[in-house]
């Protein structure tokens, strides 16, 4: 018998029994916690027992990580930075500490620490999609859109299905003004997820622009996935404004403020509906609504002084205007309607 082999053998048979052992005793008190986070008790509670967790195992990078999870969802901000801190401070292999630490460092406005801790998970993994796209959202929102599109190619790269990065260029290439592009990657983030609401509407506003019939497609499908979206009805409202369908317009405005009444566009919207019905009574409560919302709204006083001029009240009227004037001086628009009724 070669006894040496058999001694070698054994060694590894007892290492593998180690470490299995070993495993066993740190997935348990993660098994724990999974238990603690599914239960139905309230969160105060889960914490409790995640504390107690914590207490007995208290260089579990796992249960930091957890736990930090808990506190930034009940938006405990800054106790949640402190978990997720420790929990990287103990284990700073993990692609995913290191994105939960750049999602809770944006919730306590270190954009900076965020950008450092996404890099740090690409670091540890650098297929990890999710990183990419959240520098490429956060390049896009302090407008480095190279940077933006580097990463967000970069996420579509490792996951296609990512209908978020595919979103982000789409918002990237509209603002830009390429449009073309801009609508295949909405429809591209629509393909991998055929509920994203934002990209429906992003396509019907560029449609819109377009004066393309399309666009009341996606503005329908947006306004069924979100009855009563005060944002999909407004730019439904708008689009039907624009092509002339003034009381399907007035219908969506009208829904809007049933929701929020106090929605200054809105109000405008309807008193330039009505006023383009030739009803001045009834457009001018929603000028004032407008006004009243936003004092300082030039087009809301104009409006009502056109409101007031058709009624014969002349004196209300050059009110109107003169008000707009000292809010913009030199617009040659109220200046003409002013001159008309004689200063």
């Amino acid at each position: 018998m070669n006894t040496t082999l058999y001694y070698k053998t054994a060694n590894v048979f007892i290492l593998s029994l180690a470490i299995f052992a070993t495993s066993c005793k740190d997935n348990k008190p993660d098994t724990e916690a999974i238990r603690i986070l599914n239960s139905t008790v309230k969160p105060d509670q889960k914490l409790k027992e995640l504390d107690a967790l914590i207490e007995k195992s208290p260089n579990n990078a796992l249960l930091y990580y957890r736990h930090a999870l808990l506190n930034n969802d009940m938006k405990q901000y800054e106790i949640a930075k402190t978990d997720i801190e420790k929990a990287v401070s103990l284990d700073s292999t993990k692609s995913d500490y290191f994105i939960a630490e750049g999602d809770i460092y944006l919730n306590v406005l270190y954009t900076k620490g965020a950008i450092a801790a996404y890099q740090k998970a690409i670091s540890c993994d650098s297929t990890n999609a999710n990183a990419y796209e959240k520098l490429g959202e956060l390049a896009y929102y302090i407008k480095d859109r190279e940077s933006s599109i580097t990463n967000l190619n970069a996420a579509i790269r490792h996951d296609k299905t990512m209908a978020k990065a595919w979103y982000f260029k789409g918002l990237n290439y509209s603002e830009t003004g390429d449009n073309h592009v801009a609508i295949s990657d909405f429809q591209k983030a629509i393909d991998a997820n055929p509920n994203y609401f934002d990209a429906y509407l992003q396509v019907g506003v560029l449609y819109a622009g377009e004066k393309d019939k399309r666009a009341l497609d996606y503005y329908n499908t947006a306004i069924q996935l979100k009855p009563g979206d005060a944002a999909a009805l407004y730019a439904r409202g708008l689009y039907y404004q624009n092509i002339d369908s003034i009381q399907l317009a007035i219908n969506d405005y009208n829904n809007i403020l049933k929701r929020v009444p106090d929605y200054k566009s809105a109000n405008y919207n309807l008193g330039y509906c009505y006023f383009s019905l030739g009803q001045y009574e009834k457009a001018l409560p929603y000028f004032s609504a407008a006004i009243e919302k936003d004092p300082g709204y030039v087009e809301a006083y104009y409006g009502r002084g056109l409101c007031y001029e058709n009624l014969k009240k002349n004196d209300q009227a050059k009110s109107e205007f003169k008000k707009a004037l000292q809010l913009k001086p030199g617009n040659k628009e109220v200046e003409k309607e002013l001159n008309n009724l004689g200063r």
